[in-house]
């Protein structure tokens, strides 16, 4: 086995050798932080829409700009718009995070409702938060 001074003077002489992994022109940084680089953002993306917090939502519907969040089933949940003149709107307005489900983006509303991460029908929203 080759002395510490050998090893150092080989990789001194020649880097791309010692590490046996080459580094794109266009890349200035070494492969290692562009892959951890890379992890971390596949990450946030499997992360981003939680369903139960409204927050974490990024479609944005028309010029409204609510937030949306397709389920399963193509079910289609949508923020209630806080600038309203409805009991609802004042719930969101007082910081509760609230959706509602629909059958699909033009379709028929279910009569379910999701305030701060829990699912009501509207009747047992209504008892709760009134």
């Amino acid at each position: 086995m080759p002395s510490r001074a050998v090893l150092a003077a080989r990789l001194a002489a020649s880097p791309v050798e010692a590490t046996s992994r080459t580094v794109s022109p266009k890349c200035k940084r070494p492969p290692e932080k562009t892959f951890s680089r890379l992890r971390a953002v596949s990450t946030r993306v499997v992360l981003m829409a939680e369903f139960t917090d409204i927050k974490t939502w990024t479609e944005r519907l028309g010029h409204s700009r609510l937030r949306m969040f397709r389920g399963e089933q193509d079910r289609f949940w949508l923020e209630q718009n806080s600038a309203k003149a409805s009991k609802w709107a004042k719930l969101a307005r007082e910081g509760h995070q609230v959706a509602w489900e629909f059958e699909s983006p033009s379709g028929a509303y279910t009569g379910r409702v999701l305030i701060d991460g829990v699912v009501y029908t509207t009747g047992e929203a209504k008892k709760f938060f009134e």
